[in-house]
């Protein structure tokens, strides 16, 4: 036992790997995603000019993904964005047959082809051109 426990103190440190982001990196990073997160929101808010884009209500909007923002590369994808109402959004994710259906008649078959294309597609998203290009698209009021 005693032989153990000093083979375990004679060991070398773990070498960290250079990847591996470091506390002030990853705080970093999740401050420029909560950033574009904004934008984003306010981007798609704009678009649908502070209404539901389901039943037309001003009242409790929240912020809503077609496909589940856990998929970065559709995220902040605007035409992935909806703005609704509390009560819709409720009925999208409890009735997502009629919800699909929905927004296929919505949107158009292009736009729900595009998604599902961009869906099945990894691809690595730059952070600071896409805030960019937010900044620029909410500025312009083209939301």
């Amino acid at each position: 036992m005693a032989q153990e426990t000093a083979s375990l103190k004679q060991r070398k440190p773990l070498q960290r790997p250079e990847f591996i982001l470091t506390r002030t990196r990853l705080t970093a990073r999740r401050t420029l995603i909560a950033e574009i997160d904004a934008l984003a929101r306010r981007a798609t808010f704009e678009r649908a000019k502070r209404g539901c884009e389901r039943c037309g209500t001003r009242d409790r909007l929240q912020w809503h993904h077609v496909f589940s923002r856990a998929i970065v590369s559709l995220r902040w994808d605007l035409d992935n964005l909806l703005c609704l109402c509390s009560g819709c959004h409720l009925w999208w994710h409890h009735n997502p047959l009629e919800a699909a259906a929905w927004f296929t008649k919505y949107a158009g078959a292009d736009r729900c082809k595009r998604l599902h294309l961009a869906r099945h597609t990894i691809r690595k998203t730059d952070l600071l051109a896409l805030r960019l290009m937010l900044e620029r698209q909410v500025e312009a009021g083209l939301g």
